[in-house]
């Protein structure tokens, strides 16, 4: 199928603030919300400090914000920084691929802030981001997770093709800040194809301790966007039709599953960012099923930690690596990953959040005494169920306490868009951006953050944002 690139390069570069439906607007405000609070709680996080001091070694002209802190560097030394904060707790949301916002945000709000764009701007911007990045990674997964139907591995769920896509997405989002013209655009995206990175997203699982660098490091993804979209403007070219013909990158990572029919689907109309998963827990996305059934026993049979003798619990394939098994706990990538110890903490009754994260808490005895009570297994009616519905995540866990064992299934967590009484809610967000900044930012600052973030069309420049999320 030809002219793919050029459908979606129009829909990028034509499409306008007014274009977007209130839904979608309403959508970005809340992304922004819920990514905006997640780095700054990412602060706390070694991968967020280390972020942070390279950003402030690169330095550069006082551009744009390192998010929280207050202190101004490049454009591309921030989006560096503001891309590991926002998921240095893997408290961001996912949409297809996966995690997507760390890979695509930072480079369109250094750029807002740089170039004194409006809070419009920021919108449309990261509205064009997110659906770039998901449309094109549903021309190559069709779903957060498929079954193979055919050869040796029928019935087994595929790999990811990685984060790629949200490279482009990425760069889509800096060239609409900056008003790349159609050709610029398309040769922006050629340039960042260049960049593409391999879709290692399951062999670091198997490696403890645990790389800081998890999927991808968003490190890498905004500066190179910034650069690419730079690189056009000035006419620098690349391929411009990147999408079109049979022999694309797409062939690299996922054989046999490049639908590029899905990427222009009803574009403009259908806007997928819509899907967008918020996690109500600081942990592994693909856990959250597991999580929200054992919270259930735990409430509803009002369980002590102390009484429970084993937990054992089964979900999606893929969490019988190293990782979501450890109890080493070496670092705060393992904690995000551990199966036996957020369930443990949650066993504890501590507030999700960054304190599932706090070092105290890693070392408390009595949570490090009842990781050894769980055991995670792969769920074997996962891929039954994943051929039935795309989007769930089965989960069942098994509770013995006090001589009898308590089971409970469930099919989705929290979070899932769409599902009544699933989908979390502008106020929950609130709350959740409440309790991520509060160790950084006083009680004042926090709320006029909240109400310019609602209410982000009406704020001339991106700069008066940044200066209320930082100290």
């Amino acid at each position: 199928m030809k002219g793919i690139t050029d459908k979606l390069v129009r829909f990028v570069v034509e499409t306008r603030y007014d274009d977007l439906p209130p839904a979608v607007v309403h959508e970005a405000k809340r992304m922004l919300l819920d990514s905006l609070g997640c780095a700054i709680a990412g602060l706390m996080s070694d991968k967020g400090k280390i972020a942070v001091r390279v950003a402030r070694r690169l330095g550069g002209d006082p551009e744009a914000t390192i998010l929280g802190v207050g202190e101004k560097v490049s454009v591309t030394s921030a989006a560096l920084a503001n891309g590991e904060l926002i998921n240095a707790l893997d408290y961001d949301f996912v949409l297809l691929p996966t995690h997507v916002v760390p890979y695509v945000l930072p480079a369109s709000l250094a750029l807002a802030e740089a170039s004194e764009a409006s809070g419009r701007d920021l919108i449309l911007a990261t509205a064009i981001a997110h659906e770039v990045s998901t449309r094109i990674a549903g021309g190559m997964m069709g779903a957060m997770h498929e079954v193979a139907d055919e050869g040796p591995q029928k019935g087994q769920v595929r790999p990811k093709p990685g984060y790629g896509s949200c490279l482009l997405g990425g760069t889509a989002g800096a060239g609409k800040v900056m008003g790349l013209d159609q050709k610029q655009m398309a040769h922006a995206l050629g340039i960042a194809v260049q960049m593409y990175p391999l879709p290692d997203t399951e062999a670091w699982m198997r490696s403890l301790p645990a790389p800081m660098t998890k999927y991808l490091s968003p490190a890498w993804t905004g500066p190179a966007e910034i650069n690419a979209a730079m690189l056009a403007q000035e006419g620098f070219t690349g391929d411009p039709a990147i999408l079109d013909g049979d022999d694309g990158f797409w062939t690299y990572l996922s054989p046999g599953r490049w639908d590029p029919q899905r990427v222009i689907d009803r574009l403009g109309e259908r806007w997928r960012l819509m899907g967008a998963f918020y996690k109500a827990y600081p942990c592994c996305g693909g856990t959250h099923s597991a999580v929200c059934t054992f919270i259930t026993l735990r409430d509803r049979y009002q369980l002590k930690p102390e009484s429970i003798r084993a937990i054992r619990v089964w979900l999606a394939p893929g969490h019988d690596e190293p990782i979501h098994h450890s109890r080493g706990l070496e670092s705060q990538v393992e904690m995000q990953f551990s199966i036996p110890y957020f369930l443990a903490v949650a066993a504890y009754g501590i507030r999700p959040g960054p304190d599932w994260q706090d070092r105290k808490t890693m070392n408390d005895p009595r949570v490090r005494e009842l990781m050894k009570k769980i055991t995670p297994a792969p769920h074997p009616g996962f891929a039954q169920a994943l051929a039935k519905d795309s989007r769930t995540s089965p989960a069942l866990v098994e509770v013995d306490v006090d001589g009898q064992t308590l089971r409970e299934e469930r099919s989705y967590p929290r979070g899932v868009r769409r599902r009544e009484g699933e989908t979390i809610g502008d106020d929950e967000l609130v709350e959740k951006f409440r309790d991520n900044t509060s160790r950084h930012l006083p009680w004042e600052r926090m709320e006029q953050a909240v109400d310019a973030i609602w209410n982000l069309e009406k704020v001339d420049c991106v700069s008066e944002l940044m200066r209320l999320i930082s100290l």
